[in-house]
């Protein structure tokens, strides 16, 4: 498997991005940009504006809400995907711990890949707060997440969402 074919595997398997065809999720990628950060640096601060989508590749982070760490990211996981539909403030911190390389895909690639599918825009209430560690409720959206990368929302409040 080629370093692009993995890429495409773990872009796949984010729930945003499930739903898109093979041809697109490749658009994706081609539009994508890897950023590397060196240790310490803050990617994400919580009560700013957004910055996009960033899929990690290599190195940890930790998610950090109100002084508190949440969770720690690593290789494959996921944060920022609400950036792609509102510009309004982040609900958390994310700091590099160690080196830390991501895949990161702006609001305006997301459009461009995803224009004219309206089902790609009705994934952001589901998926919101996937990346929050289980047992936590979502500060965006406030479902609450049973465990890592599940949300648990009744049907009513995913309507009042959409």
């Amino acid at each position: 498997m080629t370093e692009r074919d993995e890429e495409l595997a773990k872009l796949s398997a984010v729930p945003l991005f499930e739903d898109l065809s093979k041809r697109e999720l490749s658009r994706l990628y081609r539009e994508s940009t890897i950023v590397n950060h060196e240790e310490g640096h803050t990617i994400v601060t919580e009560g700013r504006g957004a910055h996009g989508f960033h899929l990690i590749r290599s190195g940890t982070a930790p998610v950090v809400r109100n002084g508190r760490v949440l969770t720690h990211l690593g290789p494959g996981q996921f944060f920022g995907e609400l950036a792609l539909f509102d510009t309004g403030p982040r609900t958390a911190t994310i700091v590099s711990e160690t080196p830390l390389q991501v895949l990161v895909v702006s609001r305006s690639d997301f459009r461009r890949v995803g224009a004219g599918k309206s089902d790609v825009g009705l994934e952001a209430p589901r998926t919101c707060g996937r990346s929050i560690e289980g047992g936590a409720e979502c500060a965006r959206c406030r479902a609450w997440v049973s465990r890592p990368g599940k949300t648990v929302m009744d049907t009513r409040e995913r309507r009042r969402l959409l």
